[in-house]
């Protein structure tokens, strides 16, 4: 409270035998008062001691409806409308095209994913686009959940990327350009000679009239062999057919046979890259990253420019690896400045913030971010966080908040506050659809090849209620749970129910039965 006062060059004076009078002054109404003046109920909210923490913005925010995105308990109990938009209290901002992104920092195992899924849950009620960048498939049941086509990418394999394929438009070729410098080692290892002969070579592809001839192989074709490390050697590399017989050693990345991809009828697309982000593989091999997270940029442009003014949710986890990189920076920079005007918002995530701060581009960009939002990390180091802006009390509140608190401080404009989210009790249902682990993961899978369905409108409900089971029965075999599965699906929908108080209960008690019922039968 003390700070929304010094910024008005107001401060508070200690009250000694006037105390009464001055308590009383603060209420509406009041005429007796050593200061009588004119007041109003808001003079009562702003200072009454009920009201000594922030509460969002409950209506009148930029996007959907207006309504606030979602209600959080602050705490010390108190309700906060927790909005990636920060919009002036009091007014009516929607529609408006003002800043709106969040970024999630925290050590691993906080319950950064979940906090992040629960707030693109709720983003979900406005129908926006999404293209997201996972990490250790940790969004994938949601994503999936909200109808995304959801891919992994793994090394050696080829992607199924082909950027020379994709729809010829404006940009294109620059971007193509681009990201052959990018492969032949940036500026730095590319005279104008090269540079050149980059442009030329790409318009040779793009005028081929067979578009599944085009691709990094056929561009190879027009750039001559020089000898020793010249162009021709360095984007052979990238190509599948590098000559002699031989695949380059990043083929996969670029130069699929057949291009998979048209952004353009995607409404939800989602890659894991958990193989590129790990630190091992990036260290040794950041070219593929650097062109990788390019292409998937130039990707998510194409998807939103083929439905103008529809909400774009951009959701990157580790945003350290494209802070890595001028290219990728800048990218992620200019959805921060401007992609407020084409309706876009960007929502990143990492457990690993020393990694972030030892990028040259990632604390100038945070702090470009409207919601920060720092979850516990008991390793934090003052000086890294005061890169981001974090000091004094709020870095004592990230520093000493417990790993398994389930709290986050959350910063927007000049206001701080201190969130909880838990999901305990009949919430603790919903956690596996938040929060993929590899025990789930497969779960997940299995019960898609047992339904025969990707729907997740099918799936979804089922996968739920055979995670429940598998944790009741507390085994990973399918030949134990998946019957088990069946015959709760089976209770549960002739009680018309999703609510698991309801059905899990009767499904445990007739399950024990049977198993008892089964075993006298064998006995006997």
């Amino acid at each position: 409270m003390a700070s929304v006062f010094t910024v008005r060059d107001a401060t508070f004076v200690r009250s000694t035998m006037s105390n009464i009078d001055t308590w009383y002054t603060q209420f509406p109404g009041v005429t007796e008062a050593m200061y009588p003046m004119m007041k109003s109920t808001e003079n009562l909210a702003c200072s009454f001691s009920l009201h000594s923490t922030p509460t969002g913005k409950v209506k009148g925010n930029p996007i959907g409806d207006g309504t606030g995105v979602m209600p959080v308990l602050t705490v010390n109990k108190a309700l906060y409308v927790l909005n990636v938009h920060d919009s002036p209290p009091g007014q009516n901002n929607l529609g408006e095209m003002l800043p709106g992104h969040a970024v999630y920092t925290g050590q691993t195992g906080v319950g950064k994913t979940t906090a992040e899924a629960i707030l693109l849950t709720f983003l979900s009620r406005f129908d926006p686009l999404i293209f997201s960048i996972d990490y250790n498939e940790s969004l994938r049941h949601l994503l999936c959940g909200l109808g995304a086509e959801y891919y992994t990418v793994q090394p050696g394999h080829f992607t199924g990327v082909n950027p020379f394929q994709f729809h010829d438009r404006p940009g294109l070729r620059q971007m193509l350009n681009d990201l052959v410098l990018c492969c032949a080692g940036g500026p730095a290892k590319t005279d104008e000679a090269d540079q050149r002969t980059i442009k030329d070579s790409v318009e040779a592809v793009m005028a081929q009239t067979n578009v599944r001839l085009r691709g990094m192989s056929l561009l190879l074709q027009n750039i001559p062999h020089r000898g020793g490390n010249c162009l021709h050697t360095r984007l052979s590399k990238w190509c599948r057919l590098a000559g002699e017989g031989r695949e380059g050693q990043y083929a996969w990345v670029l130069d699929s046979p057949i291009n998979q991809f048209n952004a353009q009828t995607y409404r939800r697309l989602a890659f894991d890259c958990t193989q590129l982000l790990k630190n091992d593989y990036a260290e040794k091999h950041p070219e593929v990253m650097e062109a990788f997270l390019n292409t998937l940029f130039y990707m998510k442009r194409e998807m939103h420019e083929a439905r103008p003014g529809n909400l774009l949710l951009n959701v990157v986890a580790e945003y350290w690896a494209p802070l890595s990189f001028k290219s990728t920076a800048d990218a992620i920079k200019e959805v921060l400045q401007s992609g407020r005007m084409r309706g876009e918002i960007l929502i990143m995530d990492t457990q690993y913030p020393e990694q972030a701060l030892a990028t040259p581009y990632a604390a100038a960009v945070i702090q470009q971010v409207t919601t920060p939002i720092w979850l516990p990390n008991k390793k934090a180091q003052a000086e890294s966080y005061a890169k981001f802006g974090v000091t004094g009390k709020v870095f004592e509140a990230v520093r000493d908040m417990g790993p398994l608190s389930r709290e986050m401080v959350v910063q927007q404009g000049h206001q701080t506050v201190k969130l909880k989210m838990e999901l305990d009790g009949p919430l603790k249902y919903w956690l596996p659809l938040l929060s993929a682990t590899q025990k789930n993961l497969a779960v997940a899978e299995r019960i898609r090849q047992h339904l025969g369905t990707t729907d997740p409108m099918v799936w979804v409900d089922a996968f739920l209620v055979a995670e429940a089971v598998r944790q009741w029965l507390n085994t990973d075999d399918p030949a134990v749970w998946l019957p088990a599965f069946d015959y709760a699906e089976n209770l549960r929908q002739s009680m018309n129910t999703r609510d698991a108080q309801r059905w899990l209960p009767t499904f445990q008690k007739g399950w024990k039965a049977l198993q008892e019922h089964n075993e006298i039968e064998d006995a006997s």
